[in-house]
């Protein structure tokens, strides 16, 4: 169950980041597809899953130097072939922010991180995040995935394996 850790610095902008955070979206989303094509040959696609989060979010008002500061509730975005792709939780509600003037968050960065861990490396997430009651269905399991059968999720519905979709828009 190996894994790998790597960092894309220069997204602490708090001045200039239309045009920066553009520029640092679209390398990291030619990084992602150069990295996920390349593993298609071998089918090693099969068997990654990419998680990309950021240590903190950005405030919704622009400061004075036309960017924003940190802030709560960030994006998460998990790629790769066994990947339930879609949007999970609800968009972020503008109409109710928190005391500070950020979106408050919908999904627990935690309940996201067992949901993994427990679904893709089949490990127990309770000594490292604590007890976790919610589960989301955003990978099949290794099993499924290496044999391509259906997966029943925890609702009864079944759902095929099928890639992630990407989004190109910045």
């Amino acid at each position: 169950m190996p894994g790998l850790h790597t960092a894309q610095d220069g997204f602490d902008t708090h001045g200039g980041q239309l045009y920066a955070h553009q520029q640092l979206l679209q390398t990291m989303e030619k990084a992602l597809a150069g990295f996920l094509d390349s593993l298609k040959p071998s089918k090693l696609d099969e068997r990654v899953v990419v998680l990309v989060f950021s240590e903190f979010g950005r405030r919704l008002k622009e400061n004075a130097n036309g960017g924003t500061d940190h802030g709560a509730a960030a994006p998460v975005l998990i790629a790769g072939r066994t990947v339930q792709g879609g949007r999970f939780g609800p968009h972020p509600n503008l109409a109710d922010l928190d005391e500070t003037g950020d979106p408050r968050f919908a999904v627990d960065f935690r309940d996201l991180y067992a949901s993994l861990i427990r679904r893709w490396l089949d490990v127990d997430p309770t000594p490292i995040l604590g007890e976790r009651k919610a589960t989301m269905i955003l990978v099949s399991t290794r099993a499924s995935a290496r044999r391509g059968r259906t997966i029943t999720t925890t609702r009864g519905a079944r759902r095929e394996s099928r890639s992630a979709q990407f989004s190109r828009r910045v």
